[in-house]
């Protein structure tokens, strides 16, 4: 229907009527089929992003949490041997051999975890260690836990 506005000076359409066609159908179920098809696709790589970022979350995570052990029992083994120390200088025998006792549970965990020459070293002295401070020998035993802490701190 076409109308004359005599303001514009010309002819306007108000209305228009298009006739549905088979094609248009047929268009609109492609259209359809494809965004079903991509949504579909979306989904499955959302999905398989997902998946992968945990694996690799999980792996990151797994394969540097031997080393934080490891490091843990080294870093307690030589805090415990620098307070055996620290005690034995000052003559306390019994201290010392609950700090030495300590430390080469650290050490022999941290041998476990991962075998090293030094704390096979720091192991042999801090059993001696706590071997002289039984017997009393604060100045003795003192002097092996300071051979263990070299062997400690040695380790890399």
């Amino acid at each position: 229907m076409l109308d004359f506005n005599s303001n514009l000076g010309y002819a306007t359409s108000t209305t228009f009527h298009a006739k549905p066609s088979r094609v248009a159908g047929a268009c609109d179920a492609s259209v359809q089929g494809l965004r079903s098809t991509y949504h579909e696709e979306e989904a499955r790589m959302r999905r398989r992003f997902a998946a992968a970022a945990l694996i690799l979350g999980a792996v990151a995570f797994m394969g540097t949490g031997i080393s934080w052990a490891e490091k843990s029992h080294l870093v307690e083994a030589t805090e415990h041997t620098q307070a055996a120390i620290e005690h034995g200088k000052a003559g306390h025998a019994n201290v010392l051999v609950e700090h030495a006792t300590a430390a080469l549970q650290h050490t022999e965990a941290a041998e476990k975890a991962k075998a090293n020459p030094h704390t096979a070293a720091a192991i042999k002295e801090l059993k001696g260690a706590v071997e002289h401070g039984k017997a009393g020998h604060a100045d003795v035993a003192t002097k092996a836990a300071e051979g263990a802490l070299t062997h400690l701190k040695a380790v890399k």
